[in-house]
């Protein structure tokens, strides 16, 4: 019987030359002669010739041989995961002119049951596990098996907390939601006193121009304040239409927080029946 050990230490399927522990790839070290002709140079260690990749420059030995290594795509690999990483917190969600809606921390899914919750499957890994799978007792697998359903049901307890802070985070939305949607209420009512005024002082203006020869004075007062309530109306005017363009850009963003919180709570809910599948036969076991 092989020993978990040995099976691990064994070549696997379809190995490239990339660590798994590492993004980095493998390379070897090359010796490159200065002199053409020259002797070559050997070049052992206890890896047989592979080491990870580094960005370091060549460096010379005692022989003047000049040791290069492979270059290493740690950086281009640590750019990349940034790059999913800012991409799975972007909104799925667009208003009508194209423009991606931006919004809280789930207006991108849940993170626990979303497609990014789950890592890329490793071929190395599952044929590694069932190496050492079939070298185990059944009392040990038992043992493992229960093991892992704890930590199901562990995982299932962070999923159901995760659902409650989301539905927080809805209910904060639609809370600044119904706060500016009192914004506007008051901007409209203003809009309507200023309009009042405006209507009151226009038709002042009316009588004083029909009196402009006997009363050019009276007339250019009234004029005057027509000016300043313009003025005023245009200001309080646009106040109300930035107060509304800001309660239609909530109001889509609630709208996109509902539609993901249901689709959120329906893969919860798979995931759920899932895992609650895996305790129940690992329990038969």
């Amino acid at each position: 019987m092989t020993s978990p050990s040995t099976a691990s230490l064994s070549p696997t399927p379809n190995s490239d030359d990339r660590s798994i522990y590492f993004d980095a790839p493998l390379s070897h070290f090359h010796m490159n002669p200065s002199n053409p002709g020259g002797p070559s140079t050997d070049v052992t260690n206890d890896s047989n010739g592979w080491l990870p990749a580094t960005d370091l420059p060549p460096e010379t030995h005692p022989n003047g041989a000049a040791v290069t290594r492979g270059g290493s795509h740690l950086k281009s690999s640590s750019s990349t995961r940034s790059l999913k990483r800012s991409s799975s917190r972007r909104s799925l969600f667009t208003n009508s002119e194209g423009r991606t809606i931006e919004g809280s921390t789930f207006i991108a899914g849940a993170a626990m049951t979303g497609p990014g919750s789950t890592g890329e499957p490793n071929e190395n890994l599952a044929f590694r596990a069932a190496t050492a799978d079939a070298s185990l007792t059944s009392k040990q697998r038992s043992r493992i098996a229960k093991s892992e359903a704890q930590d199901a049901k562990h995982l299932s307890r962070v999923i159901k907390q995760e659902a409650k802070t989301e539905k927080r985070a809805l209910g904060v939305a639609i809370n600044e939601l119904a706060a500016l949607q009192k914004v506007q209420t008051l901007a409209i009512r203003n809009e309507a006193r200023a309009q009042a005024a405006r209507t009151k002082i226009f038709a002042d203006f009316q009588k004083e121009e029909a009196l402009f020869l006997a009363a050019r004075s009276k007339f250019e007062a009234a004029q005057s304040r027509l000016n300043s309530e313009d003025e005023t109306m245009e200001i309080v005017r646009n106040n109300a239409q930035e107060a509304t363009e800001r309660l239609q850009e909530k109001a889509q963003e609630v709208d996109s927080l509902r539609t993901m919180f249901g689709v959120d709570e329906r893969e919860r809910a798979a995931k759920m029946t899932e895992l609650e599948g895996k305790h129940k036969s690992c329990v038969i076991c």
